[in-house]
């Protein structure tokens, strides 16, 4: 059977009901224990439902988990948890909601998986990790790794925060020494085009790097957006800061691309994941940089994964004496945010 299309008549439609409440848009909610309330159906959020009933001036909250069904005449705006998958062929699909007139105990959608009804697009989720190694004997190696992620979406509004830090020893001697941090902000001139900026910051002790400054504006475009599966492609021009030691800090223009892909199997379970930024500079030397994040978790209890990852670092003029490219395997333990 062939899954719906959210045509551009539909969408116009949704929005123009959502938007412009009236007399005609009333809803009935059967609680579990037989009662019925009659009104418009505000919002349901944090397990609270919202109702303006038809009898009284002072809107009415009744716990979610009281609720037996809801109807309305008024299309609802539903959003899931994050680790449910979207049913087939049920309502129309707005980016990540789904309208409907009605929910009900036993229907295609159950009732403990709705994260909130008419809210506004907001959402959130990330994760920290950790991971290391120790050995101790012929060969003393100490390794630790710490990472975070945080995606918040408000309406026309994105934010992504990307952290990491590196740091190894082997027989008392420092052999790695290295962290970075990005912010971007993405503002959605349609549902999946944007544009917005760019901010990532980079030191490396053995790359003799003691700060790297690149900032890029951007147009970016959401490929794939769906609970399950996620891809966006961006790219612009940037300028660059570098100081390295013991040469002068230099100012660069330079071009960026960036990409961001997830995979989520039976709902978050398995993730599969990659992250890449390429930057392409002009002028002192025009060098060629990339940075990429692969790798899969794998959920062991409740927010906790498994974390395997792979991450490159390649730099095609590095400081003289200095390699081109930077690999590190990590395995460890992450933690998912997310409501």
């Amino acid at each position: 059977m062939e899954r719906p299309r959210l045509t551009t008549a539909a969408v116009m439609l949704a929005t123009a009901l959502l938007s412009a409440p009236s007399a005609v848009e009333a809803g009935v909610v059967v609680l579990k224990n037989g009662d019925i309330i009659h009104g418009l159906i505000v919002k349901m959020q944090d397990k609270k439902l919202e109702i303006d009933p038809e009898y009284s001036s002072v809107n009415m909250i009744i716990d979610w988990d009281d609720v037996q069904s809801v109807t309305t005449e008024r299309p609802m705006s539903i959003k899931l948890y994050r680790d449910v998958e979207m049913p087939e062929n049920v309502g129309i699909r707005l980016r990540d909601r789904i309208i409907l007139h009605s929910l009900e105990e036993g229907g295609p959608i159950r009732l403990e998986d709705v994260r909130s009804i008419n809210l506004s697009e907001q959402d959130y989720y990330g994760f920290i990790s950790a991971g290391g190694n120790q050995t101790s004997g012929n060969t003393q190696v100490q390794a630790v790794n710490v990472s975070a992620s945080l995606t918040y979406r408000k309406d026309e509004h994105r934010f992504i925060l990307d952290g990491k830090y590196n740091r190894a020893q082997a027989e008392g001697v420092d052999t790695a020494n290295n962290g970075s941090f990005s912010v971007k902000y993405n503002y959605f001139l349609t549902p999946l085009l944007y544009v917005g900026g760019s901010n990532l910051t980079e030191s490396d002790q053995f790359q003799d790097l003691t700060v790297r400054n690149t900032t890029a504006m951007v147009v970016g475009y959401d490929l794939i957006a769906s609970p399950q599966r996620f891809l966006t492609l961006a790219a612009g021009p940037a300028a660059v800061y570098q100081d390295f030691i013991p040469t002068p800090p230099t100012l660069t223009p330079s071009f960026t691309w960036a990409l961001r892909y997830e995979e989520r199997f039976r709902g978050d379970d398995v993730i599969l994941f990659h992250k890449q930024q390429g930057f392409q500079d002009f002028l002192h030397g025009a060098a060629f940089r990339f940075n990429a994040d692969q790798g899969i978790k794998v959920k062991l209890t409740g927010r906790w994964k498994l974390n395997l990852e792979y991450d490159i670092r390649y730099n095609s003029l590095p400081v003289p004496g200095k390699k081109t490219l930077d690999t590190n395997t990590i395995i460890g333990l992450s933690y998912d945010i997310k409501p």
